[in-house]
């Protein structure tokens, strides 16, 4: 280190101001390598792939960081309205910083972060989501979280369109989960106070068809989730996630769903002919397929 600090111009002052910070890691004093390998990003910014191996660690202690308490615009700063004087500033976190540099670097970033940075800005969104009421009247809080809802919808495609698949999965997930819980809202939203009776019956009737396209969507999303999966691909949480709730509805649904009855049809008569007997099998379905389920075929 004092070598690099004498002989900052040498050209091996980068290398061992990078092999002191990992010499200060070693030995527990974390704070001090950091600081190291921030002042190489500093002093080096031709060196774009380490400044973005260095960055990405830091940028994913941050997102560990994040939560309900710490949304992920705490770590990120607001862009500059439009017309307004830019001033020059440092970074808000680690974070910000590798994401400016993998914006001017995009072959060097990680996929896999950017993906993880997209979904936790969808996070963000469900939340005022999730707290929404629809109370009355109606139409005013309908619109209200329907905005809100589009909000959410539209920061989780901006992750599945990255692709990575983690990430994708659990956007895919929470767009049907938001889904299904519009749907939900709709069927615990205030009633009128002025209805009663069948009034009301029918006023309930019309929310519980609405509720129900809902349901259907997110269901439908939940279903496409599982289907893309492929059945020698390794289900991940989100994957199990999205199938338990889809499986969870669909047994709702069908649960107190009476039996369909089935017509009775009068058997054909038994033919004395062992031959006659299995001509007769065979045609009860075309090309002789009757001892076939559909699966089978």
């Amino acid at each position: 280190m004092r070598f690099a600090t004498r002989f900052p111009t040498d050209e091996s002052a980068g290398p061992a101001t990078l092999a002191a910070a990992d010499l200060f890691e070693a030995a527990g004093l974390a704070p001090r390598a950091d600081a190291l390998r921030l002042e190489y990003v500093r002093k080096h910014p031709e060196d774009r792939e380490a400044a973005m191996k260095i960055l990405e660690a830091m940028a994913r202690r941050d997102l560990a960081t994040v939560g309900p308490e710490r949304p992920i615009s705490t770590l990120l700063v607001a862009p500059v309205r439009k017309g307004a004087r830019a001033t020059t500033r440092e970074p808000a976190s680690n974070l910000e910083a590798y994401l400016k540099l993998a914006k001017a670097s995009p072959k060097l970033a990680s996929t896999e972060l950017l993906t993880h940075v997209r979904f936790l800005h969808g996070e963000e969104a469900r939340e005022p989501y999730a707290a929404s009421r629809l109370t009355q009247p109606l139409p005013k809080s309908i619109a209200a979280k329907q905005k809100l809802l589009d909000t959410l919808v539209v920061r989780y495609r901006r992750t599945i369109d990255l692709g990575a698949p983690e990430w994708s999965h659990a956007a895919a997930f929470r767009i049907g989960e938001a889904l299904a819980g519009f749907g939900e809202a709709l069927e615990q939203s205030q009633r009128p106070a002025d209805l009663h009776g069948d009034d009301l019956l029918a006023y309930e009737d019309v929310l519980m068809r609405q509720a129900q396209v809902f349901f259907d969507r997110g269901e439908g999303v939940w279903s496409d989730l599982l289907r893309r999966q492929g059945r020698g691909t390794a289900a991940d949480a989100w994957i199990e996630k999205a199938q338990t709730s889809l499986w969870k509805r669909l047994s709702r649904r069908f649960f107190y769903r009476p039996e369909m009855e089935f017509p009775l049809v009068e058997s054909p008569k038994a033919p004395r002919d062992p031959d006659e007997a299995a001509r007769a099998g065979t045609n009860l379905l075309p090309n002789g397929e009757a001892s076939r389920t559909e699966h089978e075929r």
